[in-house]
């Protein structure tokens, strides 16, 4: 239960931007496989599906089941150890039984020389001692040996090396219990921002297919006016030139979209080939609380105000950040060790018991309600006096793994501090982008209508006709990239708690110089985990190794 709740959590927060978009434009039809033979995936499904079928989720969740069983293994010291044995021997050849045979043969000897008298005597005491013969016989000369047994041990002083076993060990399965927390957040981040990027693609060739549509539309009306001689040929040729030249770009736009299809079919573990469309609906953010909240922030910038108190932020406290508590159990498991490692120098003392019962049947089958008991108790002290310098060593690498754990801890905790003033500042960097682009659409739309108006009137030039037109692809393009850019900006900072250091920071690149239409939106694939959560390397072994490997 444990490990699902730890999944399933970043799930909520998910759901309060899964629906933060941009609107497809009206000149705009997404270009895209026929519908019936396409899966529709909403955004909700897509991180459903990457709960349940994600490699990292597995993987983080098989070190979650390392960690707890080294810590069973590592408390197990502190319980009694008991074991129960049957074993069978049979021996082949046996020195007991070869000198038991010699000796009857040289007692049988003897008495056929003596006279009738002796032979009595004789052949009493023969008797007796041959009856205590065939009992010693009976134990060392079988053939057959059955025991059965029961050993019990229990350490009784070990000078805090089993405590501090323990006690590291438990640190190193909350730190894996975190990681899989943090492991969920950053999945959930990724299938966001890949739905996000290819909802991008799918807008940016959409984009690119009507610049070509109303490149093609100038040009039908150049040759319309070329063949009644209103015309030059002149005009003509830039006209074709125009719509040739957008082609490899509606082209380049396509290789954009199936590379970021790609990518979210290869976390959903679709096949690549398989046709999917984006089912979500989209709704446009609510400008009005965006546009209070910029200018709430630009107020307090001009003031020199502190920071961030006009945005939802979340819990953007260093010490609530997973990475920072990870880091922060890896330091109290590098503590237990070296106390751990230092206890090496003292004695230790154990008592052991062992019950034991042994039967010895013989070829005839008799044998095996005859066991004989065997009961011992011990106590032993063991005490480190030359061992080359081991435990020295010992306590060198878990002093240095320690240090390194602590630095490691500060390092996060700042590196922490200054990510959510990052995440924070691009959310406002984010809404005020967002608004600036709302505008210059509206008004590159219009303008291109009236450059239209005035084409088909003969008041303006085809060339500026075609530059009308790059503004208005700009403009769009830069509206659908500085929506996908608010949507994860919002997601981020909800998700900062959970995410690892360093995880989806950085704000995407500008859409591109004036009058050239972006391919793509900006940004990569999604940043992976950072090292600074990592926790310490180095050569310990037991729950320091499960502290690396399972965050």
């Amino acid at each position: 239960m444990r490990l699902v709740h730890a999944v399933r959590r970043p799930a909520t927060a998910l759901a309060t931007v899964a629906t933060v978009w941009c609107a497809p434009l009206s000149a705009q039809g997404p270009v895209a496989p026929a519908a019936s033979a396409s899966r529709a995936l909403t955004l909700d499904e897509a991180l459903a599906l990457a709960t349940r079928t994600s490699e990292a989720l597995a993987i983080a969740q098989s070190a979650v089941r390392r960690a707890d069983g080294q810590y069973l293994s590592a408390r197990s010291q502190l319980l009694p150890q008991v074991n129960g044995t049957v074993s069978y021997q049979r021996q082949l050849q046996n020195q007991f039984a070869a000198i038991a045979a010699a000796a009857a043969r040289n007692s049988s000897g003897s008495g056929s020389g003596t006279g009738t008298g002796t032979g009595t005597g004789t052949g009493t005491g023969t008797g007796g001692s041959g009856d205590g013969t065939a009992a010693f016989t009976r134990v060392f000369a079988s053939p057959n040996n059955v025991v059965l047994g029961v050993t019990a041990q229990q350490t009784v002083f070990a000078a805090g090396r089993v405590t501090a076993g323990t006690a590291a060990a438990a640190a190193g399965r909350r730190a894996a219990t975190l990681g899989l927390t943090t492991t969920a957040a950053q999945v959930q981040y990724d299938v966001a921002q890949a739905y996000f990027d290819a909802a991008v693609a799918d807008q940016l060739l959409a984009i690119a297919d009507s610049s070509l549509g109303q490149a093609e539309r100038a040009l039908r009306q150049t040759t319309l006016a070329r063949q009644v001689g209103t015309s030059a040929e002149f005009d003509l040729l830039r006209a074709r030139v125009a719509r040739d030249n957008l082609r490899p770009q509606v082209y380049g736009a396509l290789t954009q979209r199936d590379a970021a299809f790609a990518r979210l079919k290869a976390l959903l573990n679709f096949p690549l080939d398989a046709p999917l469309t984006l089912a979500t609906p989209v709704t446009e953010p609510d400008t009005a609380t965006i546009a209070r909240a910029v200018a709430a922030d630009l107020a307090a910038l001009r003031a020199q105000a502190a920071a961030v108190t006009t945005v939802p932020v979340g819990d953007t406290a260093a010490a609530s950040r997973l990475a920072v508590r990870q880091a922060g159990e890896n330091v109290i498991a590098q503590r237990y060790l070296l106390s751990a490692a230092r206890a090496a120098r003292y004695p230790a003392i154990q008592i052991s018991t062992n019950y034991q019962r042994f039967a010895y049947p013989d070829d005839a089958g008799r044998g095996w309600t005859d066991y004989f008991p065997n009961w011992t108790v011990a106590a032993g002290l063991s005490v480190p006096i030359f061992t080359g310098r081991r435990i020295t060593g010992d306590v060198e690498v878990a002093r240095a793994n320690l240090v390194d754990a602590e630095q490691r801890f500060q390092q996060v905790r700042e590196g922490a501090s200054i990510e959510a003033r990052q995440a924070v500042n691009e959310l406002r960097q984010a809404q005020a982008s967002y608004l600036s682009s709302l505008g210059t659409d509206e008004q590159a739309a219009r303008a291109y209508r009236i450059a239209e108006v005035r084409y088909a009137e003969g008041v303006s030039t085809q060339l500026e006709l075609i530059e009308t037109r790059n503004q208005l692809a700009q403009a769009r393009a830069n509206r659908v990239t500085a929506a996908r850019t608010l949507a994860l900006a919002q997601l981020r900072l909800r998700l900062l708690k959970d995410l690892p250091l360093g995880a989806g920071g950085g704000m995407p690149a500008a859409a591109g110089a004036a009058g050239t239409m972006p391919l793509a939106p900006a940004g990569g694939a999604g940043a992976g985990a950072g090292a600074g959560g990592r926790p310490a390397g180095g050569a310990a072994t037991g729950p320091v190794a499960n502290l690396q490997g399972s965050n």
